[in-house]
């Protein structure tokens, strides 16, 4: 029996019987799109992902993943993202991240193509939800804290 977690983005199975296995092989996920609509796509799923970052409900319900650093791998992912990559400071998020996916994971490797991807995915992407989630505490803010030019750029 398998029940499936409440949240609008990187949503996992989370079983409470039975077993899972391991899947031996490659899948190649070949998007048969242009770039175009992977950066529609990704725009979407950033202020999902900003969404989720300030309002987490899955973590509100005992039907989440539960980030654990000992835990299993979606349980480790879960606790880095939680516990350290959204404790650094904005917008250093996304370089740190595109530093390790491209150079200490060798994403250097996959040439060009990779490049491209590792830079749309790795920073911009994680770029985009940092703003997303700044704009989202801009307006949640006291709009009187603010300065009178960033206050009107915001309605």
């Amino acid at each position: 029996m398998a029940r499936c977690e409440v949240r609008a983005l990187d949503e996992h199975m989370l079983l409470s019987g039975g077993a899972s296995t391991t899947l031996e092989a490659d899948i190649d996920d070949i998007p048969l799109t242009d770039l175009a609509l992977w950066i529609t796509k990704h725009n979407e799923y950033s202020s999902l992902e900003a969404q989720t970052a300030v309002h987490d409900s899955a973590a509100d319900s005992g039907n989440a993943l539960q980030p654990r650093f000992l835990g299993n791998k979606n349980e480790r992912i879960r606790w880095l993202k939680e516990r350290v990559f959204y404790r650094m400071p904005p917008f250093i998020r996304p370089l740190a991240y595109y530093i390790y996916r491209y150079f200490i994971l060798l994403g250097f490797l996959d040439g060009k193509a990779g490049f491209i991807f590792h830079f749309l995915h790795g920073f911009w992407y994680r770029f985009l939800v940092d703003a997303k989630l700044v704009e989202t505490r801009w307006r949640n803010a006291d709009r009187s804290a603010l300065p009178a030019e960033t206050s009107r750029r915001l309605r």
